[in-house]
Parts: structure tokens; C-alpha cells; sequence
């Protein structure tokens, strides 16, 4: 063999041994390392706890269960992003099948429209505002939202109407809640206490697809997330508030000022968020004065998002979460808690902590481990996890039936489904077998329960336990 066709093929097999020698490791990593969740070196009480499948938050029971309100709005825009059918459907998956009180503000021509989607359950219509421009913290902003639209790098499919109805949203959610505890607009005769212990703002549009809640959010569930989530922030209940994310900042944003404007990444999700009466009530106050000192520089402020992500940066304490992408790297139970069948179990034994990233976190195992998993789990639209993660046990176990039909649908639809196998028939090194059932009787597999997340921690996380934001002097 003549000697550069040897070195050719030399070469060949050289660059076929690394690859295969990479995508072996990258293969054990994601299917031994994430198994564990991390869990090398912690105490083997640690381990049991994690791996327990009848674990569930205690809390003492209230003689007087909490309330919870939801509020939404609809203002049709002459520039939407979706057809006036849509919302219509939309508005009839929430309206007709969630029974909790809602509080809904529109303009008087929408009014008979909610009020047949509402059916016979609780309602409260506000036609206070013909446009979201009307609210008090927005009122005469039009012409500064038209100048800010050229700065927008979304313009093209965005609108000032757009921009007011997303600025809106702390301010419906405040008011609402004000009204409906000052003289309950449900109740037969006024209460002599504030009447709803949270409240929740909901887009309209959230309920997009079939779904089986209707008492939610689940008023025990939401107090044990506000339990939980004091314990793992030290701040209290009442100050503070859930907000949903859909992924978590790159390092580089370690280096932002407030100063540098409002943080612009997909973050937060704007669609859903709230907490007491109390906690509503800074979050307003912080939103629009937040608001007012970016527009007063002449920084973009069209976009709720953004501004809320600078606010959860600036004030990550306040903040909880919950994140249908969370890693197992980002949270840990503590190693010293006591086994679940422990006499002094308590609500301390569900705090969590940041954990350090896993010694080996390849950047291109991003590309490479969708390639080598196995679809097995399904949730749903993730921007909506929330709603799963605040439904009662029953509502939980009837969606993951549902959801797992259509996970065993697209199963059947895969290369080793066409060959007749199944879930359950697949290598265990294929497949990540849950750590838990539900609790009200459902298959987990299907769609496993994510941990409430600390937004103090998750972003110390990822920038360093001395990360501090810098504030605008």
C-alpha cells in the first residue's frame, strides 16, 4: 500500500476512534451521571430521601383554607399576533372549565362575549378601561410607546396597543385583588376580612389545548409552594412571588448592570404570576418605578419581559420559581436531612440548596444528548408546565393519563417503536426511570414533577456565590 493512502486511512481510523470514544462518554455521562442527580458524596439518608416515592410536603392544615383569585384581561389589538378566533377558543378552554374566581378586565363591547364563556362559574367584569393605555400608570404614554417602537428589535410584528397591554398586567393584577378584598364581589354580604389570600395574574390565552383542570390553581398546592419556597429563600411568605421560567442566563450576563437597561433573554414568562396581596402590591410599585426610570433614559421598556427579568435580578430573594428544563445540577437536597420515615421529619427536610456543576459538563453534549436519549416523557406545551405544577394531585394524575397516551403515541412513531418495542422492553442505560409517583396515583414517567426553584440561587448558580447585581446610582 502505497504510504499516503496508509496515512490516509491511518487518519480515518484515528478520527473514527475519537468520535466513537467521545460519543461513549458523552452517552455514560448522560445516562450515569444525570441518573444519580448528583448525588456522589452526599450521606446515604440524602440519597434514600431523594429516591423516596411517598414523599410530600407536610404543612399544618388552616381552620380557614386560603382563597385564591385569578385575574386576566382581554383588549382586542388592530395589530394582533394571533386571530380573534384563536383567542376565542382560547378563552373558552380557561373560562368554561376553570372553576376558582376570576376577575377579568375588558372593554364593555367584549363583556357578553367572557360573560358566555364564564358559563355559570364566578365571575367579576371590569369595563372600567376602554384600552390598557387607560391605566393609571400608563395613561398618556401613547406617544412615548409610538418612539419607543422604532427601538424594538421586534417591531415589525409589535405594537404600542401591544406594549400597553403587557405593561398592564401588575396593574390589572393589583387592582383586582384591592377591589375584590376591599368589598368581595362573590359574597353575599362584605367581608370582614381580606377575603383572598393570593392572587394570580393569568393570560387569557394560556389554556390552548385539552386539558382537566378546573379547581386550580389547587389552593393547598399553592400554599405549600409559598411554604417551600419561604424556606428556601428566608424571605417570608407574603413577600413573596411565583414566577415561571423558560430557561436560566448564560454566564455572560454575570456582568450586568442596571444601568445597561432591562435584561433582554427569554427568562421570565410574563404569562403567569402572583403571590399575597402584599407581595402584589411591591411587585406593582417595583414594576412601574422600574418602568419609569428606564423610559425617563430613553431605554426601551416596550417589552414586560425584559423588565421583569432586570427586577428578578435586582431583587432575586423575592422570587421563586419553577423551570420544565430544570437540570438535576441546579438543586440538591441537603445531606443532612434526616430519612423520610424519620420522627423529626419536617418542612426542612424539602429545602434544597444550589449545587456546584457536574465535574464533566461538555458544551456540545447540548447537540449531541438529544441525538442519543429516548423521547420518553411528555408535558405539554413547556411555556404552561406551571399549571401542572400548581394542580391538585387528582387534576395531575388525569394529565399525565392524557399526556401519556400521547407520549406512547409518538413512542409508537420512533425507529425502536417501529420495531414493536416498548417503554418498558427498552435498556434500562436507554431509559431514566423515575424517582417518585404521583401523588394522586399517576404515572410520573410520563411528565416527572420539577422542584421549586430559588431565583436568588439558581442565578448564584450560574454566576458565583458573590454575584451582586450592580444598581444604577
Amino acid at each position: 500500500m502505497p504510504p499516503t493512502i496508509r496515512r490516509f486511512a491511518i487518519a480515518w481510523i484515528l478520527i473514527f476512534c475519537s468520535v466513537t470514544v467521545f460519543f461513549t462518554l458523552i452517552f455514560f455521562y448522560h445516562h450515569h451521571e444525570w441518573r444519580t442527580l448528583g448525588l456522589t458524596g452526599i450521606s446515604d439518608d440524602a440519597q434514600n430521601y431523594v429516591q423516596s416515592s411517598d414523599v410530600d410536603v407536610h404543612h399544618a392544615q388552616s381552620s380557614h383554607p386560603a382563597k385564591v383569585l385569578i385575574v386576566s384581561a382581554f383588549y382586542p389589538l388592530s395589530k394582533s399576533k394571533h386571530p380573534i378566533e384563536n383567542y376565542k377558543a382560547w378563552l373558552n378552554r380557561f373560562l368554561q372549565n376553570i372553576e376558582s374566581p376570576v376577575y377579568f378586565f375588558t372593554t364593555p363591547a367584549m363583556e357578553g362575549l367572557i360573560r358566555g364563556c364564564r358559563a355559570n362559574h364566578p365571575i367579576y367584569i371590569n369595563t372600567t378601561f376602554e384600552r390598557a393605555f387607560d391605566v393609571p400608570p400608563l395613561h398618556g404614554l401613547e406617544g412615548e410607546y409610538e418612539k419607543m417602537q422604532a427601538k424594538d428589535r421586534e417591531g415589525f410584528r409589535h405594537s404600542p396597543e401591544l406594549y400597553s397591554v403587557w405593561n398592564a398586567k401588575p396593574y390589572f393584577l393589583d387592582e383586582a385583588v384591592r377591589n375584590v378584598n376591599s368589598l368581595d364581589p362573590f359574597a353575599q354580604n362584605p367581608p370582614s376580612l381580606p377575603t383572598y389570600n393570593y392572587g394570580f395574574w393569568v393570560d387569557a390565552g394560556s389554556f390552548r389545548q385539552e386539558h382537566f383542570y378546573q379547581r386550580w390553581p389547587d389552593t393547598q398546592r399553592v400554599e405549600e409552594v409559598f411554604e417551600e419556597g419561604s424556606q428556601l429563600t428566608g424571605t417570608p411568605q407574603d413577600e413573596l412571588i411565583f414566577f415561571p421560567i423558560c430557561t436560566i442566563p448564560e454566564r455572560g450576563w454575570k456582568r450586568w448592570r442596571e444601568s445597561d437597561g432591562p435584561v433582554d433573554f427569554d427568562f421570565s414568562e410574563g404569562s403567569f404570576f402572583g403571590g399575597s396581596p402584599k407581595a402584589i402590591s411591591w411587585y406593582a410599585q417595583t414594576f412601574y418605578a422600574q418602568h419609569d426610570k428606564y423610559l425617563a433614559n430613553g431605554i426601551f421598556v416596550g417589552k414586560d419581559q425584559t423588565v421583569i427579568n432586570a427586577i428578578m435580578f435586582l431583587h432575586a430573594n423575592k422570587f421563586v420559581s419553577v423551570w420544565v428544563g430544570q437540570p438535576p445540577y441546579l438543586l440538591d437536597p441537603q445531606p443532612s436531612l434526616p430519612p423520610p420515615n424519620s420522627p423529626s421529619d419536617s418542612d426542612a427536610a424539602t429545602a434544597m440548596t444550589p449545587l456546584q456543576r457536574p465535574r464533566i459538563y461538555p458544551p456540545l453534549s447540548r447537540i449531541f444528548l438529544p441525538l442519543l436519549s429516548v423521547p420518553q416523557t411528555y408535558c405539554g406545551p413547556e411555556w404552561y408546565h406551571y399549571e401542572f405544577f400548581l394542580a391538585s394531585p387528582s387534576e395531575r394524575s388525569s394529565m399525565l393519563a392524557l399526556w401519556g397516551n400521547i407520549r406512547d403515541s409518538r413512542m409508537r412513531g420512533a425507529w425502536w417503536g417501529r420495531r414493536g418495542w416498548s417503554i418498558t422492553s427498552l435498556p434500562s442505560s436507554m431509559r431514566m426511570e423515575p424517582t417518585r409517583k404521583d401523588s394522586g396515583g399517576g404515572d410520573e414517567s410520563v411528565c416527572p414533577m420539577k422542584e421549586l426553584m430559588s431565583i436568588e440561587s439558581l442565578l448564584k448558580t450560574q454566576f458565583g456565590e458573590r454575584w451582586v447585581p450592580i444598581r444604577m446610582e
